[in-house]
Protein backbone atom coordinates (compact mmCIF):
# COMPACT_ATOMS: atom_id res chain seq x y z
CA UNK A 1 0.00 0.00 0.00
CA UNK A 2 1.22 3.56 -0.99
CA UNK A 3 1.34 5.31 2.47
CA UNK A 4 0.48 8.83 0.95
CA UNK A 5 -2.66 7.27 -0.52
CA UNK A 6 -3.77 5.24 2.32
CA UNK A 7 -3.22 8.12 4.63
CA UNK A 8 -5.21 11.41 2.82
CA UNK A 9 -9.15 11.42 1.43
CA UNK A 10 -8.29 13.11 -1.78
CA UNK A 11 -10.68 12.16 -4.69
CA UNK A 12 -7.86 10.69 -6.49
CA UNK A 13 -7.42 8.26 -3.68
CA UNK A 14 -10.34 6.70 -4.73
CA UNK A 15 -9.54 6.17 -8.12
CA UNK A 16 -6.66 4.61 -6.77
CA UNK A 17 -8.34 2.32 -5.25
CA UNK A 18 -10.70 1.81 -8.21
CA UNK A 19 -12.20 -1.82 -8.67
CA UNK A 20 -13.33 -0.83 -12.23
CA UNK A 21 -10.00 0.17 -13.29
CA UNK A 22 -8.08 -2.77 -11.63
CA UNK A 23 -10.13 -5.03 -13.35
CA UNK A 24 -9.20 -3.35 -17.07
CA UNK A 25 -5.79 -3.18 -15.91
CA UNK A 26 -5.66 -6.57 -15.33
CA UNK A 27 -7.42 -7.69 -18.44
CA UNK A 28 -5.26 -5.30 -20.61
CA UNK A 29 -1.28 -5.58 -18.95
CA UNK A 30 -1.36 -9.60 -19.76
CA UNK A 31 -1.60 -9.19 -23.25
CA UNK A 32 0.10 -5.69 -23.23
CA UNK A 33 3.07 -7.62 -22.49
CA UNK A 34 2.99 -10.16 -24.60
CA UNK A 35 2.89 -7.59 -27.37
CA UNK A 36 5.80 -5.76 -26.22
CA UNK A 37 8.39 -9.07 -25.24
CA UNK A 38 6.54 -11.84 -27.34
CA UNK A 39 6.68 -15.28 -25.88
CA UNK A 40 10.08 -15.75 -24.94
CA UNK A 41 11.48 -11.96 -24.46
CA UNK A 42 12.31 -11.85 -28.14
CA UNK A 43 11.01 -8.37 -28.51
CA UNK A 44 12.37 -6.99 -25.25
CA UNK A 45 14.52 -4.60 -27.03
CA UNK A 46 11.94 -3.38 -28.61
CA UNK A 47 10.48 -2.92 -25.25
CA UNK A 48 13.70 -1.26 -24.00
CA UNK A 49 13.80 1.53 -26.52
CA UNK A 50 10.14 2.33 -25.81
CA UNK A 51 11.49 2.56 -21.79
CA UNK A 52 14.24 4.83 -23.21
CA UNK A 53 17.21 3.04 -22.21
CA UNK A 54 19.03 3.50 -25.10
CA UNK A 55 18.73 7.65 -23.63
CA UNK A 56 19.66 6.65 -20.13
CA UNK A 57 16.43 8.62 -19.58
CA UNK A 58 13.06 7.79 -19.34
CA UNK A 59 11.64 8.27 -23.28
CA UNK A 60 7.86 8.54 -22.10
CA UNK A 61 8.65 12.39 -20.61
CA UNK A 62 10.25 13.93 -23.63
CA UNK A 63 7.66 12.72 -25.85
CA UNK A 64 4.63 13.80 -23.69
CA UNK A 65 5.64 17.49 -24.39
CA UNK A 66 4.93 17.58 -27.68
CA UNK A 67 1.54 17.25 -27.50
CA UNK A 68 1.45 19.74 -24.69
CA UNK A 69 3.24 22.09 -26.44
CA UNK A 70 1.31 21.93 -29.39
CA UNK A 71 -2.41 21.59 -28.13
CA UNK A 72 -1.35 24.90 -25.78
CA UNK A 73 -0.59 26.56 -29.05
CA UNK A 74 -4.07 25.39 -31.03
CA UNK A 75 -6.22 26.47 -27.75
CA UNK A 76 -4.13 30.09 -28.17
CA UNK A 77 -4.74 30.14 -31.34
CA UNK A 78 -8.71 29.38 -31.01
CA UNK A 79 -9.03 31.67 -28.40
CA UNK A 80 -8.14 34.32 -30.72
CA UNK A 81 -10.14 33.23 -33.31
CA UNK A 82 -13.21 33.82 -30.85
CA UNK A 83 -12.56 37.08 -30.36
CA UNK A 84 -11.97 38.09 -34.35
CA UNK A 85 -8.93 37.38 -34.98
CA UNK A 86 -8.81 34.93 -37.43
CA UNK A 87 -5.30 35.02 -38.76
CA UNK A 88 -3.77 32.17 -37.11
CA UNK A 89 -6.79 29.78 -37.81
CA UNK A 90 -4.68 27.40 -39.82
CA UNK A 91 -1.65 27.47 -37.47
CA UNK A 92 -5.21 26.14 -34.73
CA UNK A 93 -5.26 23.09 -37.17
CA UNK A 94 -1.72 22.22 -37.67
CA UNK A 95 -0.30 22.38 -34.51
CA UNK A 96 -3.85 20.01 -33.52
CA UNK A 97 -2.02 17.62 -35.56
CA UNK A 98 0.98 17.92 -34.43
CA UNK A 99 0.22 17.31 -31.21
CA UNK A 100 -2.22 14.40 -32.38
CA UNK A 101 1.03 12.80 -33.87
CA UNK A 102 3.41 13.57 -31.23
CA UNK A 103 -0.01 11.95 -28.59
CA UNK A 104 0.70 8.12 -30.33
CA UNK A 105 3.90 8.55 -29.87
CA UNK A 106 3.41 9.33 -26.13
CA UNK A 107 1.24 6.82 -25.82
CA UNK A 108 3.07 3.84 -26.59
CA UNK A 109 5.97 4.98 -24.72
CA UNK A 110 3.41 5.44 -21.89
CA UNK A 111 2.31 1.89 -22.34
CA UNK A 112 5.15 0.19 -21.96
CA UNK A 113 5.69 2.19 -18.70
CA UNK A 114 2.92 1.51 -17.64
CA UNK A 115 2.95 -2.36 -18.07
CA UNK A 116 5.04 -3.28 -15.47
CA UNK A 117 2.96 -1.70 -12.76
CA UNK A 118 0.70 -2.90 -10.29
CA UNK A 119 -1.75 -1.95 -7.46
CA UNK A 120 -2.46 2.05 -7.11
CA UNK A 121 0.24 3.19 -10.01
CA UNK A 122 -1.53 0.33 -12.31
CA UNK A 123 -4.65 1.58 -11.34
CA UNK A 124 -3.95 5.47 -11.48
CA UNK A 125 -2.10 5.06 -15.05
CA UNK A 126 -5.15 3.46 -16.12
CA UNK A 127 -7.24 6.41 -15.43
CA UNK A 128 -4.16 8.59 -17.12
CA UNK A 129 -4.06 6.52 -20.71
CA UNK A 130 -8.24 6.83 -20.39
CA UNK A 131 -8.21 10.39 -20.58
CA UNK A 132 -5.61 10.95 -22.83
CA UNK A 133 -7.53 8.62 -25.19
CA UNK A 134 -10.34 10.66 -24.71
CA UNK A 135 -7.95 13.99 -25.54
CA UNK A 136 -6.89 12.75 -28.52
CA UNK A 137 -10.47 11.61 -29.92
CA UNK A 138 -11.30 14.68 -28.99
CA UNK A 139 -8.66 16.65 -31.13
CA UNK A 140 -9.43 13.97 -34.25
CA UNK A 141 -12.77 15.33 -33.72
CA UNK A 142 -11.77 18.87 -33.97
CA UNK A 143 -9.68 18.55 -37.03
CA UNK A 144 -13.00 16.50 -38.86
CA UNK A 145 -15.11 19.39 -37.97
CA UNK A 146 -13.00 22.18 -38.93
CA UNK A 147 -12.18 20.46 -42.45
CA UNK A 148 -16.23 20.51 -43.01
CA UNK A 149 -16.76 23.84 -42.16
CA UNK A 150 -18.05 22.88 -38.58
CA UNK A 151 -15.79 25.27 -37.46
CA UNK A 152 -17.56 26.10 -33.97
CA UNK A 153 -17.45 22.43 -33.14
CA UNK A 154 -14.15 22.17 -33.85
CA UNK A 155 -13.40 24.80 -31.33
CA UNK A 156 -15.46 23.34 -28.79
CA UNK A 157 -14.49 19.78 -29.25
CA UNK A 158 -10.55 20.74 -28.93
CA UNK A 159 -11.64 22.77 -25.48
CA UNK A 160 -12.89 19.95 -24.51
CA UNK A 161 -9.02 17.95 -25.46
CA UNK A 162 -7.37 19.89 -23.68
CA UNK A 163 -9.63 20.41 -20.19
CA UNK A 164 -8.95 16.07 -20.89
CA UNK A 165 -5.35 16.48 -21.35
CA UNK A 166 -4.59 18.66 -18.32
CA UNK A 167 -6.40 16.57 -15.71
CA UNK A 168 -4.47 13.35 -17.15
CA UNK A 169 -1.07 15.64 -17.28
CA UNK A 170 -2.27 15.92 -13.24
CA UNK A 171 -2.26 12.49 -13.11
CA UNK A 172 0.90 11.51 -14.84
CA UNK A 173 2.23 14.32 -12.38
CA UNK A 174 0.99 11.93 -9.55
CA UNK A 175 2.68 9.06 -10.90
CA UNK A 176 5.71 10.28 -11.94
CA UNK A 177 6.47 12.65 -8.44
CA UNK A 178 4.11 10.96 -6.25
CA UNK A 179 4.93 7.65 -6.98
CA UNK A 180 7.97 7.93 -8.19
CA UNK A 181 7.70 6.62 -11.53
CA UNK A 182 9.86 7.31 -13.66
CA UNK A 183 12.21 8.81 -11.80
CA UNK A 184 16.09 7.26 -10.85
CA UNK A 185 15.36 5.40 -7.21
CA UNK A 186 18.76 5.84 -5.53
CA UNK A 187 20.36 5.21 -1.91
CA UNK A 188 20.20 7.95 0.33
CA UNK A 189 22.77 10.05 1.06
CA UNK A 190 23.29 10.81 -2.32
CA UNK A 191 26.96 11.82 -2.04
CA UNK A 192 29.20 8.57 -1.82
CA UNK A 193 32.29 8.29 0.49
CA UNK A 194 35.10 10.62 -1.22
CA UNK A 195 37.77 8.28 1.39
CA UNK A 196 38.37 4.32 1.56
CA UNK A 197 35.86 2.82 3.97
CA UNK A 198 35.55 -0.85 5.15
CA UNK A 199 32.39 -2.93 3.57
CA UNK A 200 33.22 -6.53 4.54
CA UNK A 201 35.78 -9.37 5.29
CA UNK A 202 38.00 -10.32 1.86
CA UNK A 203 36.71 -13.87 3.43
CA UNK A 204 33.39 -13.30 2.65
CA UNK A 205 33.65 -12.35 -0.50
CA UNK A 206 33.11 -16.25 -2.70
CA UNK A 207 34.49 -15.72 -6.66
CA UNK A 208 31.21 -14.83 -8.79
CA UNK A 209 29.12 -14.60 -5.78
CA UNK A 210 26.88 -11.57 -5.40
CA UNK A 211 27.88 -9.89 -1.63
CA UNK A 212 25.14 -7.48 0.20
CA UNK A 213 27.02 -4.72 1.60
CA UNK A 214 26.97 -0.95 2.80
CA UNK A 215 28.77 2.14 3.28
CA UNK A 216 27.32 5.09 4.92
CA UNK A 217 24.02 3.66 4.98
CA UNK A 218 24.27 3.11 1.17
CA UNK A 219 23.32 -0.20 0.14
CA UNK A 220 25.57 -2.23 -2.02
CA UNK A 221 26.36 -5.12 -3.79
CA UNK A 222 30.01 -6.52 -4.27
CA UNK A 223 31.10 -9.39 -6.38
CA UNK A 224 34.41 -10.66 -7.18
CA UNK A 225 35.40 -12.24 -10.62
CA UNK A 226 38.54 -13.69 -10.42
CA UNK A 227 41.50 -11.13 -9.27
CA UNK A 228 39.01 -8.27 -9.61
CA UNK A 229 36.20 -7.16 -7.27
CA UNK A 230 33.57 -4.35 -7.97
CA UNK A 231 31.05 -2.65 -6.39
CA UNK A 232 27.63 -0.81 -7.00
CA UNK A 233 24.83 0.44 -5.72
CA UNK A 234 22.35 -2.65 -4.49
CA UNK A 235 19.12 -0.55 -4.98
CA UNK A 236 17.34 -0.67 -8.56
CA UNK A 237 16.92 2.59 -9.95
CA UNK A 238 13.45 1.28 -11.40
CA UNK A 239 11.38 1.21 -8.48
CA UNK A 240 13.72 0.91 -5.83
CA UNK A 241 13.80 -2.92 -5.60
CA UNK A 242 16.91 -4.30 -3.00
CA UNK A 243 18.98 -6.09 -5.65
CA UNK A 244 20.88 -8.56 -3.06
CA UNK A 245 17.33 -10.26 -3.49
CA UNK A 246 17.59 -10.81 -7.22
CA UNK A 247 19.28 -13.05 -9.52
CA UNK A 248 23.00 -13.72 -10.86
CA UNK A 249 23.19 -13.99 -14.28
CA UNK A 250 26.91 -13.93 -15.52
CA UNK A 251 28.43 -10.31 -14.36
CA UNK A 252 24.87 -9.16 -14.25
CA UNK A 253 22.27 -8.94 -11.91
CA UNK A 254 18.34 -9.40 -12.43
CA UNK A 255 16.12 -7.30 -10.53
CA UNK A 256 13.74 -9.31 -8.54
CA UNK A 257 10.65 -7.19 -9.38
CA UNK A 258 10.50 -6.39 -12.97
CA UNK A 259 13.55 -8.03 -14.22
CA UNK A 260 15.92 -5.13 -15.30
CA UNK A 261 19.38 -6.19 -15.52
CA UNK A 262 22.84 -4.16 -14.81
CA UNK A 263 26.33 -4.70 -15.33
CA UNK A 264 27.85 -6.05 -11.65
CA UNK A 265 31.40 -4.27 -13.27
CA UNK A 266 30.14 -0.87 -13.79
CA UNK A 267 26.46 -0.45 -13.41
CA UNK A 268 24.73 0.51 -17.14
CA UNK A 269 21.93 -0.74 -17.72
CA UNK A 270 21.89 -3.68 -19.68
CA UNK A 271 18.16 -4.25 -20.27
CA UNK A 272 15.61 -2.41 -18.68
CA UNK A 273 12.83 -1.07 -18.09
CA UNK A 274 15.48 0.86 -15.65
CA UNK A 275 16.96 3.69 -17.60
CA UNK A 276 19.65 4.99 -14.93
CA UNK A 277 22.56 3.09 -14.42
CA UNK A 278 23.60 1.69 -11.20
CA UNK A 279 26.45 3.92 -8.94
CA UNK A 280 29.79 2.04 -9.23
CA UNK A 281 32.52 2.36 -6.49
CA UNK A 282 35.93 2.24 -6.95
CA UNK A 283 37.20 -0.87 -4.84
CA UNK A 284 40.52 -2.32 -3.06
CA UNK A 285 41.27 -5.35 -1.37
CA UNK A 286 44.15 -4.68 1.64
CA UNK A 287 44.50 -6.66 4.46
CA UNK A 288 41.46 -9.21 4.73
CA UNK A 289 39.25 -6.22 3.93
CA UNK A 290 37.34 -5.02 1.07
CA UNK A 291 36.83 -1.03 0.68
CA UNK A 292 35.00 1.23 -1.52
CA UNK A 293 35.11 4.80 -2.61
CA UNK A 294 33.43 6.95 -5.00
CA UNK A 295 35.16 7.23 -8.48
Amino acid sequence: MNPEFSSTERPLDAWAQNAALSRMADAIQPGLSELLEGGDGWRRPLKDFLHGSFLGHPLHPLLTDIPIGAWTVAAACDAMDLIGIRRYREAAGVAIGIGALGAVGAAITGLADWSDTKDEPQRVGMLHAILNTASLTSYVTSLIARRSGARRFGIAAAFAGYGLMSLAAYLGGELSLGMQLGVKHTAVPVDPPKDFSRVLDESALGNGVMQKAEVDTIPLLVTRFGTQTHAVTGVCTHRGAPLAEGTQDGLCVRCPWHGSRFSLEDGRVIEGPATFALASFKTIVAEGSVSVRAL
